[in-house]
């Protein structure tokens, strides 16, 4: 059982007297005082032998043994600059740090690698189109002259070949509607020879002369038509541009709702063809006109409006005329004046109050 700082004044300590810390380490660790100070001692003088040893070898010149440190890495030579660079470029590239130049460096070497890549598919390609430019240089020409780009040529030459590879007989038809050429000659065939198998005729140069002239007729036919169709196309425009222009004596347009009926007329032209095939096509407009101007509300109210005013001024033209047909004097037995019988009662009103009809 080992002793505790309270049994210490009972191994030779009067009361009172101060108990040392190596008393009482000594007694915290079992141990007695004096055997605490034998071992104290023995420190102490093994380390003035340690200390004295360090000073001897170091007047022998040999440096005292001390813990190991570690060893510090060598320094990597720095890396050389990419051969692409300029002479600047690499004398900046050697100032930089050697992790820096690590970075910098597989930057470049991707960067040239993928140029490598794209330069060797580059000429790839040109090799593999030169014999396709070496076809097409002698027609550039005349394709350029038909407006057809090169390529465009080519997919049509691709998009043949595959009609003809997946059903050569609607290819076969295919061409023929195309190059208006009668399907039937390919059936004009020699007997079959030594071989049995079916001759195509042999060229005929009068044969050939007369396809040509056939492709020219035909060509010259739709042209005449197109050109029909274009001379109708203008005669019917000339018809209604004259109807739209179109006035009256007094310099008022004969037709004033025309752009307003303009899409009402069609239908009703169309049908007036049929009806009356006779018409010419002023005809057309004029009675197409008629009729849409009163079939349309907004309109047929104007021209009653329209109407009525005119009717006004007619009778008032009338009233005029009665008023100078009463001014002329006949004779009569009693040398009374006598004026004409007035049209209306209004009239004769209006002449009462005048002094001219008694």
């Amino acid at each position: 059982m080992p002793e505790t700082a309270e049994s210490l004044p009972e191994e030779g300590h009067e009361a009172g007297e101060e108990i040392t810390a190596e008393e009482i380490n000594a007694a915290i660790e079992g141990i007695s005082l004096e055997e605490s100070k034998e071992q104290f001692s023995k420190s102490v003088e093994s380390e003035e032998d340690e200390v004295e040893a360090g000073e001897d070898l170091a007047e022998e010149g040999e440096e005292p043994a001390s813990e190991s440190e570690p060893e510090s890495e060598p320094e990597l030579p720095p890396i050389d600059p990419p051969r692409s660079w300029d002479r600047k470029a690499k004398e900046q590239f050697k100032s930089f740090p050697r992790e820096a130049q690590e970075i910098i460096a597989a930057r470049q070497r991707d960067i040239d690698s993928d140029y490598l890549r794209k330069t060797e598919a580059l000429a790839d390609t040109q090799k593999r189109y030169e014999g396709l430019d070496r076809v097409l240089k002698p027609h550039m020409p005349s394709l350029s002259e038909r407006g057809i780009e090169p390529a465009t040529l080519v997919q049509q030459a691709l998009a043949v070949d595959a009609r003809l590879r997946s059903n050569p007989v609607e290819g076969i038809r295919w061409l023929c509607q195309n190059l208006h050429v009668d399907p039937r000659q390919l059936l004009q065939v020699t007997p079959p020879g030594q071989n049995g198998t079916p001759q195509l005729p042999a060229y005929s140069p009068e044969l050939a002369a007369l396809q040509n002239k056939i492709t020219q007729l035909e060509q010259g036919i739709k042209s005449g038509k197109e050109a029909e169709r274009h001379r109708v196309v203008s005669e019917s425009q000339r018809v209604i541009d004259a109807f739209i222009e179109e006035e009256d004596e007094s310099g008022e347009s004969m037709h004033p709702f025309y752009q307003e009926l303009e899409d009402e007329m069609i239908p009703i032209v169309a049908r007036l063809r049929q009806e009356e095939p006779q018409f010419s096509q002023y005809e057309l407009l004029k009675e197409a006109y008629e009729r849409a101007q009163w079939a349309n509300p907004k309109i047929r109210k104007e021209l009653l409006e329209r109407q009525q005013v005119t009717q006004k001024e007619e009778k008032a033209r009338k009233a005029e005329e009665a008023i100078e047909k009463s001014r002329t004097i006949s004779g009569s037995p009693g040398g009374e004046l006598r004026a004409d019988v007035p049209d209306s009662a209004a009239d004769t009103l209006r002449l009462v109050m005048e002094g001219k009809l008694k």
